[in-house]
């Protein structure tokens, strides 16, 4: 098979692991084609029935062995979105589909037919165009408010798609409404389904008909033969769905409620579990249902995260410690501990491991001398001096500390 690349690396193809952009695999190195760059044809194996189609068998191989989307990144980028919406006074929500799941199917590509990946996160996503298109889409079709023009330019700006029907009293603005891309809230399991349409050249062809006779592939019938297309989809994905309110200084004029953005989520439900989003919808496809079971487990999924990320930042400042900054922050931590659980104990962990510190320390530097004699004192104020008889020696010690000599 040839790759779209140049001739000197044809036999080197790219290596992509689990944790790949397989949006830049999908996009940019397909490789079912002849040496022309025509593309491979199915074709019998063994003379048998069952077809053998490169295309088929690269996108299974390529994008179903393993879910796409790294886990920690779905969960940071996330997160900074429903910050971010929270901050902006919106709101999120979660929707898990209820089948599979197509976006993007009308894109260019090779196979037949595309799908949608998001740029930087590598999994399949609806842009906050396609989000606002279907809420948008829904509302015109199935609510029937008195003032249903109203709400059409408040909340998305105009009152037709088509800009020259737009009324003088409601011009072409930007919405109130404000919809986010809506992306996975964890990684993304992909599958490939099929169609068989039969009357292709129908559909293509159908309008140009001269003579029947003469063009029989062209004819609606059922004498032909099915043609398998297939097409990546998307299963089990659990999608966050974000939108807020724009602001703006409102005109005192202006006698129109403000939007609810309660409103706004219940027609995003509606569309979602009657409509469906994406593609092939009329199909089962794109259905999806509320779930609030899924920002619960996202929210203890970053705790885990950022958890792991502190512990990483921790070691890798501790690596670049000095041996005296290493001991006192291993002092600090363990003294941090005692107040958090209210641990008081004078022969405990934390005064052993003082002792032995300030034994050590005598010999260092005058600057981290006195920072020990510091946190030695922060020590004995909550653990205790001990004994009277050895109050003034552990002073005398600290004291010694803070000598210049």
């Amino acid at each position: 098979m040839t790759l779209p690349i140049y001739s000197p690396i044809q036999k080197q193809e790219p290596n992509f692991s689990n944790d790949s952009h397989r949006g830049l695999l999908f996009e940019r190195f397909f490789n079912a084609y002849e040496d022309n760059f025509s593309i491979l044809k199915s074709k019998k194996i063994d003379g048998k029935d069952k077809d053998e189609s490169p295309r088929t068998d690269w996108l299974i191989k390529s994008f179903t062995r393993s879910d796409v989307g790294i886990s920690d990144e779905l969960t940071r980028y996330t997160k900074n979105q429903i910050e971010l919406t929270t901050a902006l006074a919106g709101k999120c929500v979660a929707f898990k589909s209820s089948w599979h799941f197509v976006t993007g199917m009308g894109n260019p590509h090779p196979v037949e037919n595309g799908f949608s990946w998001h740029p930087t996160l590598g999994v399949p996503y609806l842009t906050g165009a396609a989000v606002k298109g279907l809420i948008r889409s829904y509302f015109e079709n199935n609510y029937s408010e008195l003032d249903k023009e109203g709400i059409l330019w408040q909340w998305f700006g105009s009152t037709d798609k088509d800009s020259k029907k737009q009324t003088k009293d409601y011009p072409a603005i930007a919405g109130e409404v404000i919809f986010f891309d809506a992306v996975p809230l964890e990684p993304v399991q992909l599958g490939v389904d099929v169609m068989t349409p039969h009357l292709g050249d129908w559909y293509e062809k159908g309008d140009t008909i001269q003579n029947i006779a003469t063009e029989p592939n062209n004819v609606p019938a059922d004498w032909h033969d099915p043609v398998p297309v297939t097409f990546l989809v998307a299963k089990n994905i659990t999608l966050l769905f974000s939108f807020t309110l724009r602001t703006f200084e409102r005109n005192p004029a202006d006698k129109r409620k403000p939007v609810k953005l309660d409103d706004v989520g219940c027609v995003l439900e509606q569309a979602l579990d009657y409509a469906g989003a994406g593609a092939k919808t009329a199909t089962g496809y794109g259905s999806f249902k509320f779930t609030d079971e899924a920002l619960k487990e996202h929210s203890s999924r970053f705790k885990t995260l950022l958890t792991k990320w502190q512990e990483n930042e921790e070691i890798t400042r501790i690596k670049k410690m000095t041996l005296e900054d290493r001991k006192l922050f291993e002092l600090q931590k363990s003294l941090n501990h005692d107040k958090e659980k209210g641990i008081k104990q004078a022969g405990g962990t934390t005064s052993n491991q003082l002792a032995n510190l300030l034994e050590e320390g005598k010999t260092w530097s005058f600057e981290y001398r006195i920072r020990l004699s510091d946190l030695a004192e922060a020590v004995y104020n909550w653990h205790g001096w001990g004994p009277k008889h050895k109050v003034d020696s552990k002073k005398t010690v600290l004291a010694l500390l803070k000598s210049t000599s």
